[in-house]
């Protein structure tokens, strides 16, 4: 695949959204999260501690990746709730 012809960046979370969020902006792609549930409702003092390191960078990026995100896609109001009025997500 030539890298001209991607488009947009699709991630299923938003940890994979941190992740990916630096490739996305150096290459100046679109990038689109979708949040499923305890990826955008774990308290953050539980995430220091008790979840895998994609999620801890998820709070170290949360603020630029709100910044940079193109769109977010949730599953429910209680959902959007959170990403939205919490995390400051558009």
């Amino acid at each position: 695949m030539d890298m001209r012809e991607i488009v947009k960046s699709f991630c299923h979370s938003g940890p994979a959204g941190a992740v990916v969020l630096p490739l996305a902006e150096r290459l100046g792609l679109p990038l689109v999260v979708s949040f499923h549930g305890t990826d955008a409702s774990m308290k953050d003092s539980w995430i220091w501690f008790r979840s895998y390191m994609a999620h801890r960078l998820y709070l170290v990026r949360r603020r630029w990746l709100s910044r940079r995100v193109s769109r977010v896609v949730v599953p429910s109001r209680f959902l959007w709730e959170i990403v939205v009025k919490r995390h400051g997500f558009p």
